[in-house]
């Protein structure tokens, strides 16, 4: 599989990299959660 992100995304990227690390660190999937919650937030 191919993952894209749009243009001039780059926290789109950093996004997909987090879940994708998330996978396998149960740490990165935490932070990723949180700061996805935090994002929801506002």
């Amino acid at each position: 599989p191919v993952a894209t992100v749009g243009i001039d995304n780059a926290r789109n990227a950093a996004l997909l990299a987090a879940a994708i690390l998330g996978l396998r660190d149960s740490d990165v999937q935490a932070a990723l959660e949180r700061f996805r919650d935090q994002w929801n937030q506002q």
